[in-house]
């Protein structure tokens, strides 16, 4: 009698292990099922220019999630099938999952694009940088807005970025993508355009009495930079009404400093010197030396002109 028992007993425990088993492991059947609809599902960012240290980029729209109870056509509840781990859920959260990049792998990294909160049970939070992820009490039957901002220091080579805002959560089934268009973008700095050469004694080649410096920002390897200039003018005589004399742009020369000193290295000022940009992001600094040539028919003196710098592509 006490074998019989004792078998039943352990017979019965073990069954009841198996069905906690079941029960932790399958589907249960809850009432009101949720929905989650997301509009739109796709963020833009448009970096038109270099921003300045404390200017954020928007995004083109905001993104709303809606909670929402699942219903038949009359509007009773539907039963949904979700497991105990999804029922107890109180917070979504958010991941970039994957760098945001263009073609060429540039990366935008997730610390510089922040998301704003609002609820429709009166949460909100401010902006926050989307590096650890994006979290948020999830509301029943209610909405979030999500609203994006790109920092300045997410500023770099032009290109089209894209990356993905994807939830791990079984009841949202879209992730949020992100594209970040940087256009491009040339800065040209120059320290003086005006040159002077002092040429005092008769036909000879002279050096303008200091170089001329430039810098250039670009964000993209498409740029070409073009220095020209007109022809100088004498100004050691100010004499009312008489003619000056003038260097023609074809006596006028000039290079990079550090190029070589050949004929073949100095350009005149008809042509001109072209630089081009060699990097999708880079900062350059430039300094040009100008000389003259003067003859027989160009009086002694001082000469004065300027340069032209043309920035294109």
């Amino acid at each position: 009698m006490r074998i019989y028992c004792l078998r039943y007993m352990r017979g019965r425990g073990a069954l009841v292990v198996i069905l906690i088993l079941l029960f932790l492991t399958s589907p249960v059947v809850v009432r009101a099922g949720n929905t989650v609809q997301i509009a739109p599902d796709e963020v833009n960012f448009i970096m038109e220019t270099r921003p300045s240290s404390n200017e954020y980029v928007k995004a083109d729209k905001a993104v709303i999630l809606l909670w929402k109870r699942n219903t038949e056509d009359n509007g009773t509840e539907l039963q949904t099938k979700v497991t105990p781990k999804e029922s107890r859920s109180a917070t979504v959260t958010y991941y970039i999952t994957e760098p945001i990049r263009n073609d060429n792998d540039r990366e935008i990294k997730p610390r510089y694009i922040e998301a704003y909160l609002e609820t429709s049970t009166g949460y909100n939070r401010g902006y926050r940088s989307l590096e650890h992820g994006l979290s948020f009490p999830k509301p029943e039957n209610g909405w979030v807005k999500i609203s994006f901002r790109i920092a300045p220091e997410a500023w770099g080579p032009a290109g089209t970025y894209t990356g993905w805002l994807r939830s791990y959560e079984p009841e949202i089934n879209r992730d949020i993508k992100i594209n970040v268009t940087i256009n491009k973008y040339v800065n040209l700095s120059v320290g003086k355009t005006a040159i002077e050469i002092q040429a005092n004694h008769g036909p000879g080649s002279y050096l303008a009495t200091e170089p001329i410096k430039a810098a250039i920002l670009a964000n993209h390897k498409n740029w070409t930079l073009t220095v020209t200039g007109d022809p100088l003018k004498y100004i050691s005589d100010s004499t009312p009404g008489r003619e000056l004399s003038l260097i023609e742009t074809g006596n006028v020369f000039i290079k990079r400093t550090g190029d070589g000193n050949e004929r073949s290295d100095w350009k005149d000022l008809n042509a001109g010197v072209t630089l081009r940009g060699s990097s999708d992001f880079e900062i350059r600094d430039c300094e040009f030396i100008v000389k003259v040539i003067t003859e027989l028919q160009h009086t002694a003196g001082i000469y004065s002109g300027g340069l032209h710098f043309t920035v294109g592509e």
